[in-house]
């Protein structure tokens, strides 16, 4: 990561790059970011992958309108850590960004195809 960061710089406003990976699911292939890369990441770093996952569901699987979930330990909206929570805030209230947000999910959600980036 840090000599991809190093070489390959970063989009503007962009502070910490994302790993993604494709996940196989029962219905089709998952976007899964970050995938542990980041510890600590907080509310704003978190939405920005949210972003750069739907652009490359867009680019990849020609989605007009990704369906974004948010991997947390509950999928009630008091659960998990502080930054979630404060992304999940983030990500319902803006509904410019071109992608349809289903709030947290749990691990399974994945597997299940709940949401196609994560």
């Amino acid at each position: 990561m840090a000599m991809a960061r190093h070489c390959l710089k970063t989009v503007a406003d962009v502070q910490r790059p994302a790993l993604a990976a494709l996940w196989p699911t029962i219905k089709r292939d998952s976007i899964v970011l970050d995938l542990g890369a980041n510890v600590g990441a907080d509310a704003e770093e978190l939405t920005r992958f949210a972003m750069m996952g739907a652009a490359m569901a867009r680019a990849l699987f020609h989605i007009e309108r990704p369906r974004i979930g948010l991997l947390n330990t509950g999928v009630e909206r008091d659960t998990g850590v502080e930054a979630i929570m404060r992304a999940d805030d983030v990500l319902r209230e803006r509904t410019d960004l071109g992608f349809d947000y289903r709030g947290f999910v749990h691990g399974d959600g994945i597997s299940l195809g709940s949401a196609w980036v994560w």
